[in-house]
């Protein structure tokens, strides 16, 4: 008797097979820069949302480099003191729930503040809405509300932005959830936040935030952004990652 076998290869999962995608920003697509420069005019959203970041000022146009990030893929570089993005349109957060996925590495770390690899300032109520990197180069996801209540949780101090990483941050009623790679996640509860008008009333930032304190620009390289107008849920999550994983090779 002849026994036959057949393998079937994983089909990936892509970010856009799942509803809500709002921000899908790929440093090997949708790129617009100058060539002798690298430097980089527009940074085009891929998840049809039309959500794309720019910058018009010249000494502050991140750099595009086609190689050298995780994997030998492309990357976008801040040089920490002037360059950033800021979205055409107001952020897609229109409720409390939302989930936020990058690939980064941070070169080198602040001496004092935040640099924030992405960042949102509401001028009118003051919600904020901030992720970057502390000088002790553990990742900080901090999210304020209408009513001035901080909820934000910490890497672990093994896990630092100085390594190519995956990061997830999510927020789920009054709960955050933060994932570096594919360790533990770390979730706190903050009974008195509640932020249900979202964050969608002004422009969001890449590398940068208005917060009224200098130095809080990113210095290091971005490949990958993902944001959701909800909550993932672990499964969901998990998809997200993989993809992510699959593609950067980080763990």
């Amino acid at each position: 008797m002849r026994m036959f076998t057949r393998c079937f290869t994983p089909k990936s999962v892509y970010p856009n097979t799942i509803s809500d995608l709002s921000v899908w920003l790929k440093a090997d697509s949708g790129v617009t820069f100058n060539i002798p420069t690298k430097k980089i005019s527009t940074w085009a959203d891929q998840s049809s949302q039309s959500n794309d970041v720019s910058q018009s000022t010249e000494l502050s146009k991140p750099l595009r480099y086609g190689y050298d990030g995780a994997s030998d893929k492309s990357k976008i570089t801040f040089n920490g003191t002037s360059e950033y993005f800021e979205s055409n349109n107001n952020m897609p957060i229109t409720g409390n729930d939302f989930s936020i996925f990058y690939v980064a590495k941070c070169e080198q770390l602040p001496t004092t503040v935040l640099q924030n690899i992405i960042g949102y300032k509401d001028s009118t109520d003051d919600d904020r809405l901030h992720i970057g990197v502390e000088p002790s180069g553990r990742i900080k996801f901090k999210v304020i509300d209408d009513n001035g209540n901080v909820a934000e949780v910490i890497s672990d101090a093994s896990e630092l932005a100085t390594s190519y990483h995956i990061l997830s941050s999510r927020v789920h009623n009054h709960k955050l959830h933060l994932q570096y790679n594919n360790n533990t996640e770390i979730d706190a509860n903050f009974p008195s936040y509640s932020n249900n008008d979202g964050f969608n009333v002004a422009p969001f930032r890449i590398g940068h935030v208005l917060d009224g304190v200098a130095d809080t620009h990113f210095n290091g390289d971005i490949q990958e952004i993902i944001i959701y107008n909800k909550y993932l849920d672990n499964n969901e999550r998990d998809m997200v990652t993989n993809y992510l994983n699959n593609k950067y090779k980080i763990y």
